[in-house]
């Protein structure tokens, strides 16, 4: 069962979405604790867009989310981090293994 806590509007921006939620959640995950965001709805709807941006001039979730994660590791020098990605892409009865990351922190 799954419940919404905010829909964004078509005029929202990728940014926004990334403030909202997805900073906290890449906080949490600095903290050794797994997160996972989520993107669904219909073909052509934005989902891929929204998660990976357009040519560098508008960032998606994961480039936001990769930036957040080396500014926190480049602000922490106490610590050792390892950092891999994992980025499934799942359509039209296919799927497509993409980045794969995992973020080791040596506390």
């Amino acid at each position: 069962m799954f419940a919404f806590d905010m829909v964004f509007g078509e005029k929202s921006t990728t940014q926004e979405i990334f403030d909202y939620q997805v900073r906290e959640l890449v906080s949490t995950a600095m903290q050794g604790i797994n997160v996972t965001v989520f993107a669904y709805g219909q073909t052509s709807s934005g989902k891929t867009y929204t998660m990976r941006g357009y040519d560098g001039k508008d960032p998606g979730l994961i480039p936001l989310s990769i930036k957040q994660v080396f500014d926190c590791i480049e602000a922490d020098k106490a610590r050792k981090y390892q950092v891999t990605v994992s980025y499934l892409e799942v359509g039209e009865l296919h799927s497509f293994f993409l980045i794969n990351i995992i973020l080791i922190v040596d506390l």
